[in-house]
This record gives structure tokens, sequence and C-alpha cells, in this order.
């Protein structure tokens, strides 16, 4: 298809394609193409680009044609009769293909715009009816268009009726009957009024298009799809209720049938079975979107649209709320859950500023191991976009879990005081926090200084890597940047102080050699010289940390606990609720490490008889710890034997006690 308009937005642009010839138009030599010369060809504003460089009309923008007055009269737009014709052939068996012929009469904007359809015998698939604004219900069987003209009322043809000798039990299944033949029609029939006077009940029925829209509004815009559609109907009742009728009145429309039913939110309406299993999908946490797709699968003719649940949950979720602050559904869930929890109020406008609040099974798990805490904050988790403070614990299964939670007004050192206050509040001073481990945030760490001094206050290697690529990475090639991490990460694993002193003098001479002694500098001025001794192995190995060097059990609770949100814009309630959803998962998976733990064995454990008393009664994760310190001892212990020509064990393995005293001897 190609036009013959180079005409946009009122302009012309200084490249108009012209065709030489047309099927069935003949293209006047005489004709002079419409060149301006103050528009360039970037400034077309419209129109699409094709391979031959060609600018075809936009056909959204209404446009005059710049071609009437050349001796064109009726081609292009505006015609009188405009349509694409399309012819079907005998045995076509993939329907129709579109063809423009070039007959006068052609294009689009005339008062009567439709497309043709001609179709033949033994057609396989048949044509398909295509109109810019449907009129005709069908085609008859000529291919014609039925006659579709309105009356002196403008109103279509009824095509369908009601059977007015049908009787009904009761109202509901009155009303349910007439809906659903309507709807399978194409029309949406709504009730209008009903009246009831003694033993008379009626129920009058009307076109959802029916009746005048009046607006009162002043200053948005508003509409309305009331149209004055005449069709109406009554039902009434026989036999004090028990037998119903109907009769329609009025058996016209002034509108063509509904295609789309979920344009329409009367057909959308859901029932009250609908809307309980709504509500109890949405108590389960379950996503709106995927509780749209349950009730649509269970039935493909209902048209609803992921906005019908949404709105039916927020209106659960009002009901059941209604007249509670946010801070009192807080407290709510809070004691509903019994949560143990604190709130932190602003002296002088009483606002509550801080928020901190322990799951009960948290609390349990804690107790048994306090040793080690992960201490981090995050964001989008709640509507107020507040910090989420998370306290992350590890068990002697490998297993992290929530210990505490806080919602804090900022992320300074008075909130993070009042946090770390409560935590130590929560526990006796035995079961104090041995290691604490968090990123280098100053608030944090001077909060956490105060309230645990004797705490060992460990920083996050993965945060000193983050910061250490933000201010150094463009200065490296991507070969180059991987060799320099991995020497630090070597200098990071440094097991004593002397290794510690290689590897910094390595690394440096590294940096020098590559004329970056700048990185050195900073590395040296910003981590190792103020922090070396809180994330280096030869220092923080002195204490037990059970192998946390950074807080990445936090960032992955963080990533779990998002999991559950529909959205990051939750209310307090809500995030607390999703809280304890995370801590009854975690709390089960804990308990059934510590069951698997107590009857399971592993099959290498068996092989080493020095763990034989401790099988069944420590976890396998702490026993697969002593079995990898043992393995690496007897290889130590075989490669000095090797070394000086002795036969060091047995054959059930161990170390032989005379050889050991032997070995001791030539030590000496």
């Amino acid at each position: 298809m190609s036009w013959l308009s180079n005409y946009l937005f009122g302009q012309y642009s200084d490249e108009s394609v012209v065709p030489d010839s047309y099927e069935g138009t003949a293209i006047s030599d005489s004709f002079e193409k419409p060149v301006s010369s103050n528009l360039r060809e970037t400034e077309v504003v419209s129109g699409i680009h094709y391979r031959d460089n060609t600018v075809q009309l936009d056909l959204n923008t209404p446009v005059e044609d710049p071609y009437a007055q050349q001796g064109y009269s009726n081609f292009g737009y505006g015609g009188d009769y405009s349509f694409v014709q399309q012819e079907c052939y005998p045995n076509d068996s993939y329907g129709c293909q579109q063809s423009l012929q070039g007959y006068s009469n052609f294009g689009y904007g005339g008062e009567q715009s439709f497309v043709q359809q001609e179709c033949y015998p033994n057609q396989s698939y048949g044509c398909e009816q295509s109109f810019e604004h449907q009129v005709y219900s069908n085609l008859g069987d000529d291919g014609e268009p039925e006659d579709v003209s309105v009356d002196e009322e403008g109103c279509y043809p009824f095509t369908f009726s009601f059977d007015t000798t049908q009787t009904f039990s009761s109202r509901k299944e009155l009303v349910r009957w007439v809906q659903d033949t309507a709807k399978d029609n194409g029309y949406l029939i709504v009730t209008k009024r009903s009246n009831k006077r003694g033993e008379n009940y009626k129920i009058w029925f009307q076109c959802t298009f029916g009746g005048e829209h009046k607006s009162v509004a002043t200053q948005r815009k508003t509409g309305s799809k009331k149209i004055g559609c005449p069709f109406e109907m009554i039902g009434f009742s026989e036999s004090s209720g028990s037998v119903w009728r109907i009769e329609v009145t009025k058996a016209k429309h002034n509108h063509t049938p509904i295609e789309n039913f979920e344009g329409h939110a009367y057909a959308r309406r859901l029932s009250s079975e609908d809307k309980k299993l709504v509500k109890e999908l949405a108590e389960q946490d379950i996503p709106n979107q995927s509780i749209w797709r349950t009730l649509t699968k269970n039935n493909p003719a209902r048209k609803l649209i992921p906005k019908d649940i949404h709105n039916v949950v927020q209106k659960i979720n009002a009901e059941k709320n209604v007249g509670k602050s946010p801070m009192q559904k807080l407290e709510n869930i809070l004691i509903e859950k019994n949560y143990t929890y604190y709130m932190r109020t602003n002296e002088i406008s009483n606002e509550v500023e801080d928020v901190f609040f322990v799951h009960e099974k948290s609390f349990t798990m804690w107790c048994a191991f306090p040793h080690v805490l992960l201490i981090h904050a995050t964001y989008k988790t709640n509507m107020y976009n507040l910090p989420f403070v998370q306290v992350v614990g590890l068990t002697s299964t490998n297993k992290s879990f929530t210990a505490a939670c806080a919602v804090i007004s900022a992320e300074k050192s008075e909130n993070y005081l009042w946090v770390l206050q409560r935590i130590k509040s929560m526990l006796a001073g035995c079961m104090e926090p041995r290691v604490i481990l968090t990123d280098r945030d100053f608030a944090l760490m001077n909060a956490c200084e105060q309230v645990f001094p004797k705490a060992h206050k460990y920083l996050c290697r993965f945060h000193i890597q983050q910061n250490i690529n933000k201010n150094n990475k463009k200065k490296f090639s991507d070969k180059e940047w991987k060799e320099f991490v991995r020497t630090f990460w070597t200098l990071c694993e440094s097991t004593t102080e002397e290794i510690y002193s290689y590897n910094l003098e390595n690394l440096e001479a590294q940096l020098k050699e590559a004329d970056r002694e700048q990185v050195f500098y900073y590395l040296k001025k910003s981590w190792l010289d103020p922090y070396r001794e809180k994330f280096v192995s030869c220092w923080i190995n002195q204490t037990i940390n059970f192998h946390q060097t950074t807080t990445n059990r936090v960032e992955g609770m963080h990533a779990t606990l998002k999991s559950h949100f529909p959205s990051h814009r939750n209310t307090l309630d809500k995030l607390v609720l999703y809280v304890d959803h995370v801590v009854d998962r975690q709390y089960a998976e804990i308990r059934s490490s510590f069951e698997i733990s107590l009857r399971k064995v592993m099959t290498h454990h068996k092989k080493q008889p020095m763990l034989a008393y401790i099988l069944r009664k420590v976890s396998i994760y702490a026993i697969e710890l002593l079995s990898m310190e043992l393995k690496r001892k007897e290889d130590g212990l075989r490669a000095y034997g090797a070394s000086c020509g002795c036969q060091l064990f047995t054959s059930c393995g161990l170390p032989c006690a005379c050889r050991l005293e032997k070995l001791e001897n030539k030590g000496n």
C-alpha cells in the first residue's frame, strides 16, 4: 500500500513521493510536487519511514487532501463513498487478502466507510468481517450487508426477544435469567427500580445505557455511558410471589450490541461466592494478580480485569480496619501475633518515631544462639519510606533466623542506640552477643560501641569491596581489575600478621608497578590502617565468629522478606504480618535441621573413630567442621612423616602413640 500524500500537520515536507503511475488512475505530467523551502526533511513530525526512505502519512492524524485541487477529486481522503474492496476466489485456503483497487471514491473519511467483502463457494476459511464502526450484526447470505437502517426514533432492529411465556419460581431466578439471556445476545440489562404493594411485586428493567446523565461537576471533566436507550421490561409476581413472569414494554435499543464486556463494570461484578474466595486468598497474602488468574481460570466466561480484584481487596481491608488509625492497626497486629514490642515517641509532638518488635519464636531461637549478630538496614519496605532494621543470627545447623526487627525514623546514632538498648534489655548479661557484624555505618558502629563494649565489632567484607569498586574500578582494565581483586582478597585472608605484612608488600609492589600508587594509598588510609582488625582474618579469627565475614545473610533476609511483598508501599501492620510469615517458615526449617542432625549420620563421618562419641548429639554441620580439621591435621602429619621416612599411622588411620612419641623426640 502506498499513499500519494506527503502533507503532514499542515506543512509540506521537502520530498514528496509521487509514483509514475497508479493502478486505475493516471498521473498528469503537469503535476508539480509541493515543496517548502523552509522545511527540512528532518522536520517531518509525523509519518512512517519505510525501507525506500519514503514517508507515509500518519493515519492517526486527520488532514485534508492536498491533491483534491490537483484534479483528483475523489482520490485519497474525503471521498463520498470510500471503501476497501476484498475479493475471495474459489478454493482460497487462507481466506481473503485485501487489495486496493484504483477506483474513484477510494480512501478514508467518507460518509459511509466500510469494508466490502465478497465470498465465493468452497472457501475454506471464509471472510472475516472488519468494520471501523460496526453497525451490522452480520452479513447476508449473498455476502451483502443486511439492512441496518434505524427507525424514526433512532433505534436499531431488535435482534432477539425474551420468552414472555416463561415463568420463574423466585425473583432471584427471574433476574438471573434476564441478565444471562441479554448478555448472551450482547446487551446488559440492569434493575431500574422495584416496588411491592401488598402481594404484588414489580421490577422494572432497563438497558445499562438507559437514562440520561446530568453532571454537576464544575472543575473536572466527566462522562457517562448513558445515552437514553429506550429498552424497558417489567418483571412481576403472581400467587404471592411463587410465580414470576416478564413483559417487554419497549423492545428496541438505540445502540449496537456490546462487543467487549470487559469495558463494563456491571458485567464484571463479583458474586458473593467470588468475594468470599477473594477474601480467603487475600488473607493468605496471595498477590492480586494471582487471585485474578485463579478466578478467570475457574470460569473463562467471567469478564474480569485485575483492577476489580484490587478494588475488592481494598474494600475488605477498609472494612476490617474501619475507625482505626495506622498505629492502632500496628499495635493490634503486634498483640494478636504475641510480639514483644517497644515504641519510642517524640517528647514534644508525642509522635511515634521508632518501633522495635521481636517474634515469640525469634526470641526462642535467639536465646539458644546469641553469639553472633548481623545488623543491617534496608529501604522500600513501607509506604512511609522509613528504614527497616533486621537483626539476624545463625544456628548450629548453619541456618539463619530473624532475631529482631525495628522501624526507625532515621539512620542516626540516637535511633540505633535506642534499638540496641532494646536488644540488650531482652537478654541476660551472659547471653550478650560476642560478635557483631555490620557495614561501615558510623551511626550504627558508635551505637554498638556504647551498648556492647565487650563484643567484637567487625565490618562486612562485601560492603568494603563495594566501596573499593565504586572509587577505583574505572582506573583498571577488566583483566587488571580481576587480578587486583584477587590480590586484595588474598590480603584479607591472611592467617597471621607475618603473612599479612608479606601480602601487603606484594599488593603495594603490584600497584606501584602499574603506576597506581593512589589506589594503594586509598586502601591504606581508608580501610587497612583504621579497620584492618575488623575484617582481616589474622585478627577476626582470634574470636569465635563461625566464619561470618559479611552481612550477606541479612541481605538474603531482606530479599526473602521483600519476595512476600505485592508492593513496597506496605502499611506497618502489613510489614509485621510479612515478618510473621518469614519467621514461621524459618522456625519450621530450623526444627527440621535439628531433627535431621539427631537421626542422620554421614557415611564419611563413621570412618573417623574420633567422632564416634558425638554422632547424633551435635549438628551435622558442626561435625563436618571437625571432620575437616581432623583431615587437615592428618594430612599434615602424613606429610611430615613422609619427609622423615617414618610410618606414623596404623591400619585404622589414627596416629600410633609410639610413633608420635618418636616424632616428638626427633622434633626436639
